[in-house]
């Protein structure tokens, strides 16, 4: 389904077009010609031609239409009316009309399906003005409110979906640049949403939610329908985007009425961050506050966890390249905490430490990259290589875990010359370096909650005593080493 959802944002961005004017010197028709070079960039059409009325540029019921043949998405957008009127302070306001119907097609995963929609969009208290000048032209919008209603046509694509997505007070900003680049700011105090898919045998599954605060920002220096191909990142193709909200809920509901899963969750804040360009392709994403509760059908009580701070961050080249190349990934998941029932199912006793868990790691390193980015794929390098790994570092690592803590860091080189010794794998050469602490402590809280047995904890304490060095109580230090002849020493004991 994420190819469906994903369409819905290309209507939008036909109504997007449309941003307060601090300078001004354009008049209507100026406007009306970026207005038209930007719409067939990002590939619009319109159905009329409009007539000068005045110095006003004005059309009667006009129709956009986007087609894309190569991934079967098709938008048409019906305007009553779109005029361009010219005001005393030289700048230029877009009228549209508060109802604007439209309809879509957009490909489902089923071969030769496609899903047809209908749909309309509703502005309250909308405020389109253009200014700035000829060659760059500056869209400032604000809206009381602006929604979509999506409606499925098509009873033979299952599921049925239905769509709400409702924007109160959104306000923003579009600046364009004389070689087509694209500046976007907008704001948004909320945006709430409903979706409902419809599956045979009555079942509903609904997807609802909002975000508070919602700002976002977006940079290209290309038109924005223009596809991503080698040559336009080797010619200087590049954008960025930057989403972010400030509180967020979401519900989903799955199944029939009498095998109901719900998934509830709340978070206290979000933001995403993208950059491409011809050197690398990087994101950042992040979620601070989340709490989630989950009621299964049959479990007969709901699960929740929480976690403080959830994190995903990296980069990687956009372009495949016979030199090596950076890139990085980071994880975060910081004070995850397990809610009292569920904890009560394997610890009743409270044998175990309750703390909350931790996952962070951090690496970097360089490698061959064998293929593009790129969503065009005719200027991919002729290679079914994907490439290889050169070096890789572990700058940190650390898991926390029933009380119990392992940290550590290393670095490594790769052969890849050498793909005999283990087996198709470029052949390593390095050390890493760790530490654990408490887990003869967590071994016992397992023992005294009842899930393992004493005996059987006996060959993880020889294997603990075996492959680490005691630097403390209940603490101890190992190092993994990786051979240049292919031999791998734990604590300097021979593993292979």
């Amino acid at each position: 389904m994420r190819r469906t959802y994903a369409n819905f944002s290309t209507s939008a961005l036909a109504l997007g077009f449309m941003s307060t004017a601090v300078w001004a010197d354009v008049t209507a028709q100026d406007v009306w010609n970026n207005f038209e070079t930007l719409a067939g960039a990002n590939g619009y059409h319109f159905s009329t031609a409009p007539k000068r009325v005045g110095q006003d540029v004005v059309f009667g019921d006009v129709s956009i239409t986007f087609k894309d043949p190569t991934q079967g998405n098709a938008l048409q957008l019906d305007f009553s009316s779109l005029r361009f009127q010219g005001n005393p302070d030289g700048t230029v306001s877009i009228v549209v009309p508060s109802q604007i119907p439209f309809s879509q097609v957009v490909p489902v995963y089923e071969a030769g399906k496609v899903r047809k929609l209908i749909g309309v969009h509703s502005l309250k208290g909308a405020e389109i003005v253009a200014s700035g000048t000829p060659d760059a032209i500056s869209f400032g919008y604000r809206a009381e409110n602006m929604s979509m209603t999506t409606i499925d046509q098509d009873p033979a694509v299952t599921p049925d979906m239905d769509l709400r997505l409702d924007m109160g007070d959104l306000r923003g900003r579009m600046d364009t640049a004389p070689n087509g680049g694209q500046t976007v700011n907008a704001e948004a105090k909320s945006i709430e949403y409903v979706l409902t898919l419809k599956e045979p045998d009555n079942i509903v599954n609904m997807f609802t939610g909002g975000y508070g605060d919602v700002v976002i920002a977006s940079t290209t220096t290309v038109p924005m329908g223009q596809v991503a191909t080698r040559t336009s990142f080797e010619q200087g193709q590049a954008g960025s985007v930057m989403y972010s909200f400030g509180s967020g809920r979401s519900e989903i509901a799955l199944g029939g009425a009498d095998k109901r899963t719900k998934v509830e969750s709340t978070s206290r804040s979000g933001e995403l961050r993208m950059t491409s360009n011809k050197n690398e392709t990087s994101f950042d994403l992040s979620s601070e506050g989340l709490d989630i509760r989950v009621e299964a059908a049959g479990l007969g009580f709901p699960v929740t966890f929480s976690g403080d701070k959830l994190k995903l961050a990296g980069a990687m080249p956009t372009l495949a390249s016979r030199e090596p190349q950076a890139f990085n990934l980071e994880i975060a998941l910081e004070d995850v905490a397990l809610g009292d029932q569920l904890w009560s199912m394997f610890d009743p006793t409270n044998a175990l430490s309750h703390a909350p868990m931790r996952l962070m790691l951090n690496v970097d390193g360089t490698g061959v990259q064998g293929f593009d980015l790129t969503p065009s794929q005719e200027e991919l390098p002729k290679s079914t290589d994907a490439g290889w790994l050169e070096t890789l570092n572990i700058n940190a690592l650390g898991v926390s875990l029933l009380g119990a803590e392992l940290t550590g860091n290393g670095r490594f080189v790769f052969d890849s010359t050498d793909t005999k010794t283990y087996d198709g794998f470029p052949k390593p050469e390095g050390k890493a370096d760790l530490r654990l602490t408490g887990l003869n402590a967590a071994l016992d809280s397992l023992i005294k909650a009842g899930l393992v047995q004493a005996d059987q904890m006996m060959m993880p304490r020889l294997m603990l005593g075996m492959f680490t060095r005691p630097v403390g109580d209940d603490a101890f230090e190992t190092d993994l080493q990786f051979g240049k002849n292919g031999d791998i020493r734990m604590n300097g004991q021979r593993l292979r």
